[in-house]
């Protein structure tokens, strides 16, 4: 038998992680040595990481492109 409110709970919880997922994409952060801007949108294919990857999912020993800090120097960049 159909649970219609488990199917109710099931979608809004799907409609928060796809709206959790898309606040993600959209959070770019900012190096605080060298002012560069981490777009999760681009990515940095320069470095093996695809567009659509956000902050939180780049690998520990990531590096800055241009000074060569880690993400530890990074901070979300406020509007």
């Amino acid at each position: 038998m159909v649970n219609l409110w488990e199917m109710g709970y099931n979608h809004i919880v799907k409609h928060f992680e796809t709206l959790s997922q898309e606040e993600e994409m959209s959070k770019i952060y900012v190096c605080g040595a060298c002012g560069y801007e981490y777009d999760p949108a681009v990515g940095d294919p320069d470095n093996g990481i695809a567009p659509g990857t956000p902050f939180e999912a780049l690998p520990d020993d990531w590096e800055c492109p241009l000074c060569g800090l880690g993400k530890d120097v990074f901070e979300e960049k406020k509007d």
